[in-house]
């Protein structure tokens, strides 16, 4: 009788010797670490490549608190688009164009903020400008803002180039968000082959995609919305007489 329980208890114990063994089989853990995109894990490898170059965000707005009280005031006003607080920090003779300037009249007149503020787009354009960090002359009397339009390298070409302004941001086989994710870019500087992309899955998509190119050659989709250009709109502000005035707000070249 003890022999035969003994034998019953042997089989018990190899048969959940052998669940266990089948319940972490190499094949489940390598299935249970892949993402949705059939890639392991969550983390995708580095799309920047040898060559990559980095351009970080950079915020100098805390190095003087009167243009970080400023800037914080300003974002209020944009958000609640007070264009009574916004004409109090214009300065009369702002430049808006590389052409003709008609100062302060003139741009309000080229935003529509003179006849239809609460319809222009100037707010959200101010309002990217704001939030994407800056840097000051070396009085920190004169702040420019975004840091890709006074960070970026001379090196590169504006026209052609962008900045990814995020970290891990997915680059696709295809300008569809269920294609294959190739690899992930952060705030590296990318060329531009294609800003007039096609896709046929718009859905949860805003203002489109950018086919992009390392510096080591390889090309993927990015969304549009992770990349900003140079030599696109900028602002500087300067103190002057104890208030901060803005005394540009262009793009282009």
């Amino acid at each position: 009788m003890k022999r035969y329980l003994s034998f019953i208890l042997a089989l018990l114990l190899l048969f959940i010797v052998a669940i266990y063994i089948n319940r972490v089989s190499p094949d489940d853990n390598k299935i249970n670490q892949q993402g949705k995109n059939g890639t392991v894990s969550d983390e995708y490898p580095n799309f920047g490549g040898p060559n990559d170059v980095k351009l970080e965000l950079v915020d100098e707005a805390g190095e003087n608190a009167s243009l970080a009280r400023f800037r914080d005031e300003l974002l209020v006003s944009v958000k609640r688009k007070d264009l009574v607080f916004l004409k109090e920090h214009i300065n009369k003779n702002i430049k808006y164009s590389f052409g003709e300037n008609d100062g302060r009249k003139g741009f309000l007149r080229e935003w529509g903020l003179d006849t239809n503020p609460n319809e222009s787009r100037f707010w959200d354009e101010l309002r990217e400008v704001l939030t994407l960090g800056g840097t000051f002359n070396e009085e920190k009397t004169i702040f420019t803002a975004p840091y890709i339009f006074t960070e970026f390298p001379e090196k590169i070409d504006a026209f052609q180039h962008v900045a990814i302004i995020d970290k891990n941001v997915k680059v696709y086989s295809e300008p569809d968000l269920d294609s294959k994710i190739i690899g992930k870019l952060d705030y590296s500087i990318v060329r531009v082959l294609d800003r007039n992309v096609n896709s046929s899955n718009t859905k949860g998509v805003s203002n489109g995609w950018l086919k992009v190119e390392n510096f080591s050659g390889e090309a993927g989709f990015v969304l549009a919305k992770y990349t900003r250009s140079p030599i696109d709109y900028r602002a500087s502000f300067q103190n002057i007489g104890g208030a901060w005035e803005m005394m540009f707000f262009v793009a282009g070249d």
